[in-house]
């Protein structure tokens, strides 16, 4: 599994949209001089593991707290 975040919304490498979030791809998605590309560029976040590895790094993570954090902000800006 290859997991992409994008340091900036929609940036482009790879013929990919990359957005912000974190995004899952096979393992063979990528040619080997892609992934090269793709690790080489700082605008992007790269790892490369295991798909049982990243469920478990996710929960650990605490990934939901964003969520949480950015629902709250948005229901100030809505009062």
């Amino acid at each position: 599994m290859i997991t992409i975040t994008s340091r900036q919304a929609g940036f482009r490498r790879c013929g990919i949209a990359h957005p912000v979030r974190p995004v899952d791809y096979p393992d063979d998605r990528f040619s080997a001089e892609e992934l090269k590309v793709l690790q080489a560029e700082p605008m992007l976040n790269l790892s490369i593991g295991k798909e049982e590895e990243k469920k478990g790094s996710k929960q650990n993570a605490g990934s939901g707290k964003k969520e949480e954090k950015k629902g709250s902000e948005e229901s100030e800006d809505e009062q």
